[in-house]
């Protein structure tokens, strides 16, 4: 539901975009954003640990980027990339998993289409997800065992994707964004790479 209502507001929002006061979308060197997006995302949670389910999807990113060139940008992607959880019960034993994601991504673009109000941005990058384990295992022979474990680990991230800056009126913008994110888990049962596909829309400053 959440993704088709975001899908819904990318689309109708244009038309208040031209709506207001005329404004350049300039890519000229020195110029640059900020903006904080909510995110609808994809469930990759099997991938990232057999059996589990998501158990969080307050998801956001807040992404800034500066043009050091003609319609050339670097830029930073911070983001969650919700939680996920396990929990299995035998005559034998029983656990609780759990696994938190962040991540940070450098994030090049190139702005590919501008005509007054509205851009076209290819962003592709990588960098950093942080992953944050708790294991928790009961041993139900005797002697009762208990066993927690907790482990963070850092794996390699990469994005890609497209985001059309909507200018409204000066220094303020929307962002609606796509992203295909892929995630490396070997160190997990399921091991491998990991994808997720995001939609969102966020607002911000530019200058």
């Amino acid at each position: 539901m959440r993704i088709l209502i975001q899908t819904g507001l990318m689309l109708l929002l244009p038309s208040v975009a031209f709506a207001q006061s005329a404004s350049a979308t300039d890519a000229a060197p020195g110029h640059g954003f900020i903006a904080v997006s909510p995110l609808s995302m994809t469930d990759d949670s099997e991938r990232r640990l057999r059996g589990a389910r998501l158990s969080d999807d307050s998801l956001w990113s807040v992404d800034a980027a500066v043009f050091f060139a003609r319609n050339i940008a670097v830029g930073v992607e911070a983001m969650s990339l919700e939680s996920v959880t396990r929990q299995q019960s035998y005559a034998s034993f029983s656990s609780n998993d759990t696994e938190d994601e962040r991540a940070v991504l450098v994030m090049p673009r190139a702005r590919v289409f501008a005509k007054r109000r509205v851009a076209l941005d290819v962003a592709f990058g990588g960098g950093i997800a942080y992953q944050h384990w708790t294991f928790h295992m009961v041993n139900r022979f005797p002697p009762v065992v208990v066993n927690d474990r907790i482990v963070d680990e850092k794996s390699p991230a990469l994005g890609v994707g497209l985001d059309g800056p909507l200018s409204l009126v000066p220094h303020l913008a929307l962002l609606p964004m796509v992203r295909l994110y892929l995630v490396n888990h070997t160190q997990t049962d399921s091991g491998g790479w990991s994808s997720r596909v995001a939609l969102g829309i966020g607002a911000g400053v530019k200058w």
